[in-house]
């Protein structure tokens, strides 16, 4: 079974930019279904810097902890990474420096 490394802050959590250190913004809407659809088929885990034991309070507090299969602030190997916080290089290393100049979270977009 492949791996997939999920970014907890801002694409499972509601995580706005504001960190603090011993709290972990609420579930975002509709992420218990997005990792019950991808445990289906992959082993996820949780990527982060945040410490581990916080994580995984938070996991079991939100009833996640059969859809993940491990918990980690090391970048493992992995079929793909989904964060709020990448540049998908696409092969031309002057579009990843505009793309690095103007990027913003999906959650820092102003509407």
């Amino acid at each position: 079974m492949k791996t997939i490394l999920v970014d907890l802050d801002g694409v499972l959590n509601e995580y706005d930019g504001q960190y603090v250190k011993d709290f972990i913004p609420p579930l975002r809407k509709d992420a218990r279904d997005f990792l019950q659809l991808l445990s289906q088929s992959f082993k996820v885990v949780i990527f982060s810097t945040r410490e581990e034991f916080l994580i995984r309070d938070w996991v079991e507090s939100n009833n996640l902890t059969q859809y993940i299969s491990s918990i980690t602030n090391v970048k493992t190997p992995a079929f793909v990474q989904i964060d709020d916080r990448c540049i998908n290089f696409n092969g031309n290393y002057a579009e990843a420096i505009e793309n690095i100049k103007n990027f913003k979270p999906f959650w820092a977009k102003s509407n």
